[in-house]
């Protein structure tokens, strides 16, 4: 079974999120470990680009919590993000800020790298016909290929009695 856990990091990554707020890209740090001095800002970087913008710490019944905002024009892509402070050097948070474009949300990722992609399941039954003759013969092929062939051939024959 999956572990469907976050991976231990300097913010709570559960209750952090970023989202679009008054034409701005707005990110929320939910209860940041490291010491957060005078001005603290975040980093984004996107290979050899990089953004800064000031956060500021915000501490009530809900908890405590680093936002930031920026202008939503420079952004785009899958952004890595840092925490820079007069308190200590800059720390790597586990997160990554996912933009794809000007009118869809923005995403909190966790990790601070993608993991491996994977390859689709050749198994797994893809339907591209928009007619339903059309889907029920491309799955009805794809469920025949992977049958032993005496039983695939009982099936065809099932098949072409019932089209008559």
């Amino acid at each position: 079974m999956g572990n469907s856990r976050p991976p231990a990091a300097v913010i709570d990554l559960v209750d952090s999120y970023a989202r679009r707020r008054n034409g701005q890209v707005e990110i929320v740090l939910a209860d940041p470990q490291s010491p957060i001095g005078e001005n603290p800002v975040l980093v984004l970087r996107q290979d050899q680009r990089k953004l800064k913008a000031p956060a500021q710490l915000v501490e009530d019944e809900s908890g405590r919590r680093l936002v930031a905002t920026l202008a939503p024009g420079n952004l785009r892509g899958t952004w890595r993000i840092a925490l820079k402070s007069d308190a200590g050097p800059r720390v790597r948070v586990e997160a990554r800020l996912l933009v794809q474009g000007p009118k869809r949300p923005v995403v909190l990722l966790w990790g601070r790298n993608p993991g491996p992609s994977r390859l689709p399941d050749s198994n797994r039954v893809e339907i591209q016909d928009a007619q339903p003759v059309g889907a029920a013969r491309s799955v009805a092929r794809k469920v025949v290929s992977v049958l032993p062939e005496k039983r695939a051939e009982q099936l065809r024959r099932q098949v072409r009695r019932l089209r008559g």
